[in-house]
Formats: structure tokens, C-alpha cells, sequence
């Protein structure tokens, strides 16, 4: 909910989809940097859950999170948090910083309940094995 109001009341006189395309306090490199920063991210980590549900064994999916992507998504979502941070500033001030994390935590939470597609095939049927 919290993000939700964030988005819609922005900054009292209108919402914050508004104030990212027009308002012109706004450092534009650094925002589209950051949101680019975020895009990659989101691809990086949808291509190795993609991977990860190929593999069979539970340490083979933490061994391929682990090892290649997961130092270098935390460094470009810090980078990220940063450039955005650095081009929302002159709008809210110090409350850019909340405000970023908690449409960080309020995209953690929905994400992973949209499902686009369905990955496997539910079965109805009992096994034995």
C-alpha cells in the first residue's frame, strides 16, 4: 500500500509517473541511467530463474546464483539505488532515500507474485516413485 501511494500522490501536487516525465528539477542522465541499471537487473535475474529451473538438484541452483550473477546484480542495483537517488534528490530531500526503499521492498513483494507464464505443467495425478 505504501508504494502504491507513494506512485500515486508524488509530491502533494501531482503523481510520481507525472513528475518523472515532466518536471524539470529532475537530473535526466542519471535517471535513465538508473532505470536502465534496474532494467538490466530485472532481465539478468528473469534469465537465471530461467536457467535455474533447467537444473535438477536444489546446490546446483544455489552454486550457479552464487558464483556468476549474484556479486554483480548487487553491485548494479547499488549503482542503481545511487544514480536514482542522486536525480530525485532535489525533488524530496533526504526522503528520496526511504521513498527508493520502499518501492524496492514494495517490488520485492509483488514481483514474484505475477506470474506470466506457467513454468511446469501441473499434474493431477499422484506418483510413486
Amino acid at each position: 500500500m505504501s508504494g502504491v501511494f507513494i506512485v500515486y500522490f508524488g509530491d502533494r501536487h501531482s503523481n510520481m509517473i507525472y513528475i518523472l516525465l515532466h518536471d524539470a528539477r529532475i537530473k535526466r542522465m542519471p535517471l535513465y541511467f538508473g532505470l536502465l541499471g534496474i532494467g538490466v537487473n530485472i532481465v539478468i535475474i528473469i534469465y537465471e530463474s530461467m536457467l535455474s529451473w533447467s537444473l535438477r538438484r536444489i546446490d546446483e541452483k544455489w552454486e550457479l546464483w552464487s558464483i556468476s550473477a549474484l556479486p554483480f546484480i548487487t553491485l548494479l542495483g547499488i549503482i542503481s539505488f545511487c544514480l536514482l537517488s542522486f536525480s530525485l534528490w532535489p525533488i524530496w530531500g533526504f526522503l528520496t532515500l526511504p521513498l527508493l526503499f520502499t518501492l524496492f521492498m514494495a517490488c520485492l513483494v509483488v514481483f514474484p507474485h505475477l506470474m506470466i507464464i506457467k513454468f511446469r505443467p501441473q499434474n493431477d495425478e499422484l506418483r510413486i516413485d
